[in-house]
C-alpha cells in the first residue's frame, strides 16, 4: 500500500507504485485538489502501464466540518471527486474508488505527528477508513 501525497512525481516514485496494489489518494476539500485527481490518475494510467495497475482508494483529507458533519463545501467536493474517479473507472479501465469516509481538520493531528500519536478523536475516523481499505482490497 502506498499513500500520494504529493501533486508531482519523481522516477523514484513511479517505481515504488509499479509494485503497490493499493494507492491511497487524499484528497484537500478544494477546487485544486478535486481538479487535480484526474490529472493524476491519467499520470499513474501512463506511467504504470505495461505493469500491472494498482487499485485507487481517494478519500477526503482535512475535511471542514460543522456539527461533527461535513461542510456543504466539503460534501461538495467529495463528490466532485467521486465524479471524477467514476469517470476515470471507465475512461481509463483503472480500479479506482472513492472512500466515503472523511478525516476532519484539526490542529491536534499536527501536534501529535511529532511525538507518534494519534489523537483519539481521530481514532473512529481512521479505523472507518481502514474498514473501508480492507472491503475494497
Amino acid at each position: 500500500m502506498v499513500v500520494i501525497d504529493t501533486p508531482s512525481f519523481s522516477l523514484l516514485s513511479y517505481s515504488t507504485l509499479c509494485c503497490c496494489g493499493l494507492v491511497l489518494l487524499p484528497v484537500n476539500p478544494d477546487v485544486f485538489a478535486a481538479r487535480g485527481v484526474e490529472i493524476m490518475l491519467e499520470g499513474l494510467k501512463l506511467k504504470i502501464a505495461p505493469y500491472p495497475l494498482p487499485k485507487v482508494l481517494a478519500f477526503m483529507n482535512k475535511a471542514k466540518t460543522w456539527g461533527g458533519a461535513p461542510t456543504y463545501e466539503t460534501s461538495f467536493y467529495l463528490d466532485e471527486v467521486r465524479r471524477v474517479c467514476d469517470q476515470t473507472v471507465t475512461r481509463l479501465q483503472l480500479q479506482v474508488k472513492t472512500a466515503d469516509t472523511w478525516i476532519p481538520e484539526r490542529v491536534d493531528i499536527k501536534r501529535a505527528i511529532p511525538r507518534g500519536e494519534i489523537p483519539r478523536q481521530f481514532m473512529p475516523h481512521f479505523a472507518a477508513l481502514w474498514d473501508e481499505i480492507e472491503k475494497f482490497i
